[in-house]
C-alpha cells in the first residue's frame, strides 16, 4: 500500500507472512551523532544537521504521479509518487524534494527506486547518510549478509573487514558504546537476509546500484537494531536503551554514508573523500535503490 497523500510505501503483506512492515519505508538523511560528530560544539557536523532539522524532517505534499502496468514485466504495477522534507529549522525554511518508483511484481518481488535531492546552501554542509528506513515485525531476528564483516564498518574505518558469508542476531549487531550513538552499520552488502524462525518466512534485501561504475562514490551498508535511531540519540547511556513495546527491528539501508573521523573528538575532520556534500561537483541528487523478496525457508 502507497499512501496517497504522502507517497511512502506505508503497507507490504502477504497471506502466509502477514503484515511485513511495522513502519512506513522512509528517506532517511540522518544518524544519531556519534562523539567525532558532536567534536566542535557549534562547529560540529552534528550542530549543523540539528540548525538544519535533519532530525526532525516532515513528509510535506505527497503525491501519486502515476499507476501504471511495468513495461515489458507482465503482471507488474509500478508507481511513482514524490513527496518534498520539509524542515522547519530556526533560521529559515528548507525543503528537501523526493521522487521514488515502486514495482511491485505478480511474483512478490518488489523493487523500490528513490532520489532526492537536498538544497545546496551553507546551511547543510555535509549530510551523513543517503538512504532508506523501516521497521520488521520482531519476529524477523536473525540476519545474514555476503558482504564485509564480521563487524562494524564505516567507510573511513572499515579495512580490518573483510569479504565474506556471516550470521548474527539482531542483538549482536548492535555496538554497546557507552555513550549511545550511530552503531552496528555492516558494510558493502550484496544481500541481506532476514530469518523469522517462528513462520518459517525470510526477507531478501538486495542493494541495486543505478550505475556499474567502478569510480561511484556509493558506500552501501546496512544496520538492524531493536532501538531506534531516535532512541540512540536520545539516550545518555548504553544501559538505558530501551526497545519499543512490540520488540520490532528497526533497519536502515544506505547508499552513503559519512565517515566517521577521529583525528580527534573536539573538530570536524572526515577526510573531505568520506564526506556527503549536498549539490557537490557531478552530484545533482542522491539515489537508494533496493529490491525486496519474500520467501520461505
Amino acid at each position: 500500500k502507497v499512501g496517497l497523500n504522502c507517497g511512502r510505501l506505508l503497507s507490504w503483506s502477504s497471506p502466509q507472512a502477514g503484515e511485513l512492515l511495522c513502519a512506513p519505508v522512509e528517506v532517511c538523511l540522518y544518524r544519531a551523532g556519534t562523539d567525532n560528530d558532536r567534536g566542535g560544539g557549534v562547529m560540529s557536523y552534528h550542530s549543523s544537521w540539528k540548525d538544519f532539522a535533519l532530525d526532525s524532517l516532515d513528509c510535506q505534499g505527497g503525491a501519486v504521479m502515476s499507476y501504471t502496468p511495468s513495461a515489458g514485466s507482465e503482471g507488474s504495477i509500478l508507481v511513482s509518487t514524490q513527496w518534498s522534507l520539509t524542515s522547519n529549522s530556526n533560521s529559515s525554511q528548507n525543503s528537501i524534494q523526493c521522487k521514488a518508483t515502486y514495482t511491485f511484481h505478480s511474483s512478490g518481488f518488489l523493487q523500490i527506486q528513490v532520489a532526492v535531492n537536498p538544497p545546496s546552501t551553507s546551511a547543510l554542509r555535509t549530510v551523513p547518510r543517503c538512504g532508506l528506513r523501516w521497521a520488521l515485525p520482531s519476529g524477523y531476528d536473525s540476519v545474514q549478509w555476503l558482504g564485509l564483516g564480521p563487524h562494524e564498518a564505516y567507510p573511513d574505518r572499515q579495512s580490518s573487514a573483510y569479504l565474506g558469508l556471516f550470521a548474527s542476531s539482531v542483538e549482536d549487531l548492535h555496538t554497546p558504546y557507552i555513550f549511545p550513538q550511530e552503531c552496528g552499520r555492516r558494510a558493502d552488502p550484496r544481500w541481506i537476509v532476514f530469518q523469522n524462525r517462528q513462520l518459517g518466512t525470510n526477507l531478501a534485501v538486495i542493494p541495486t546500484p543505478l550505475t556499474t561504475s567502478t569510480n561511484s562514490s556509493d558506500q552501501w551498508g546496512f544496520s538492524a537494531s531493536r532501538y531506534s535511531l531516535e532512541a540512540l540519540e536520545s539516550t545518555a547511556h548504553d544501559f538505558e536503551l530501551c526497545e519499543e513495546n512490540d520488540r520490532r527491528v528497526h533497519v536502515h539501508v544506505d547508499s552513503k554514508m559519512m565517515g566517521v573521523g577521529g583525528y580527534d573528538s573536539w573538530s570536524p575532520n572526515v577526510d573531505k573523500d568520506f564526506l556527503i556534500k549536498p549539490g557537490g561537483k557531478g552530484q545533482k541528487q542522491m539515489e537508494v535503490s533496493i529490491s525486496l523478496f519474500r520467501y520461505s525457508q
